[in-house]
């Protein structure tokens, strides 16, 4: 299955670069890295400094596929 902003919610995420758009938590708003593990509730994140936990609850999140286009998917 080809990688498409119709499919994103359903295809592998994990190695996609990723920013947050918006959150509930403020201080990880515009922190952007490589997806490096998911689970059902939150995604590991790899910054230029660290690894980041992401709550998928409450976080509106920019992915950029391998086409270049970019695609928000708003967590529940």
């Amino acid at each position: 299955m080809n990688l498409r902003p119709e499919n994103l919610a359903r295809h592998e995420l994990i190695g996609l670069p990723l920013t947050v758009g918006q959150s509930s938590n403020s201080c990880q708003v515009g922190l952007t890295g490589q997806v490096i593990d998911e689970t059902r509730n939150t995604f590991l994140l790899e910054t230029k400094a660290k690894v980041v936990c992401l709550a998928k609850k409450n976080t509106s999140l920019d992915f950029t596929l391998p086409s270049g286009q970019m695609v928000r998917i708003a967590g529940s």
